[in-house]
């Protein structure tokens, strides 16, 4: 489904909330829906224009790269829009939330995201269905396409300084999640189960928008920005044998599998192998739809100065 143009509230018939404060779901007069989702960040969006620009191109990659849904930013006139959204709602008390009102919103980014059926996330399943389901996601998930695809979303949030889905940093002990309910599963008509990445972007990371120099927001030392870890085969092993082994073993876990039963799903070095091809194989996409944006064509804005800043440090410029 394509996004509309324009959001208008007038042609809104009902709000339904997927996540207070966060994400709703939307239901027009013609029974076509989006989700909205909103991120907040660190600083107050003065020019909600210019912001667009920075956001929309991350979302291209997520779409293209990370298996992402079609999604942009919402412009100014839309975010009014949004708070004339409070009359739709069935239970004001318990739904209304700060972030929709546009007077306390200008922290916030609002995402405009296609609807997508049969989608569920890693969190739900690990922590709300049944163990039957939690097997059958376990041997989708080991299949080599949905290895692969692991390393191409893994890509995408390296580029783009996300950190709401997976730890990057090779020395935390930590679990590799920041947030199962990020990781997404979809299923399509032939019961196939795909891993998926759909949100790349992270309000609270100073990369997240690809508006500044990366000296600037890594204080003069770019080793700080995730995506450098593209250049190193080493680290990428290592980051795709932490990440597929933290799902595996907490998809083992759900299913209660224990001793041989466990060992005989141990991540073996074949999958690892597929997640840091798709590594590579979405860096190379990345750097395919960078210099893609950066071209000199006529009536195209001029690319985002973090943008070429992160083109230079891959050595892309």
């Amino acid at each position: 489904m394509s996004l509309p143009l324009t959001f208008n509230s007038n042609n809104v018939d009902s709000v339904n909330v997927l996540k207070f404060g966060k994400v709703f779901l939307i239901t027009f007069a013609d029974d076509s829906q989006v989700v909205l989702k909103a991120e907040s960040g660190l600083a107050a969006i003065v020019d909600r224009t210019a912001n667009r620009k920075k956001v929309d191109f991350a979302m291209q990659l997520s779409a293209k790269v990370g298996a992402g849904s079609n999604s942009r930013a919402m412009d100014a006139a839309e975010v009014l829009q949004i708070g004339m959204l409070r009359a739709k709602f069935t239970d004001i008390d318990a739904d209304w939330a700060v972030a929709l009102d546009p007077q306390f919103a200008a922290q916030t980014t609002w995402i405009m995201m296609e609807k997508e059926s049969g989608l569920s996330s890693l969190e739900d399943v690990v922590y709300g269905t049944s163990v039957q389901g939690a097997l059958m996601l376990l041997m989708e998930l080991r299949r080599k396409p949905n290895m692969v695809q692991l390393g191409r979303i893994l890509a995408v949030d390296m580029f783009l300084g996300n950190g709401d889905r997976f730890r990057f940093n090779p020395g935390d002990l930590e679990d590799s999640f920041q947030n199962m309910g990020n990781v997404f599963i979809s299923k399509n008509e032939k019961k196939e189960l795909t891993i998926r990445g759909l949100d790349p972007l992270d309000p609270s990371s100073s990369w997240a928008k690809l508006d500044q120099d990366l000296l600037v927001v890594s204080n003069g030392n770019i080793q700080n920005w995730p995506g450098m870890i593209l250049r190193d085969n080493n680290r990428m092993r290592e980051i795709a044998t932490r990440i597929a082994t933290e799902i595996t073993d907490a998809l083992a876990g759900k299913c209660k599998l224990v001793g041989r039963q466990k060992a005989q799903w141990a991540v073996k070095r074949k999958d690892v192998g597929y997640v840091t091809d798709g590594m590579k194989k979405g860096r190379d996409e990345i750097k395919m739809l960078c210099r893609s944006r950066t071209g000199r064509h006529a009536g195209r804005s001029a690319p985002p100065a973090g943008l070429m800043s992160r083109m230079q440090a891959m050595g892309w410029a």
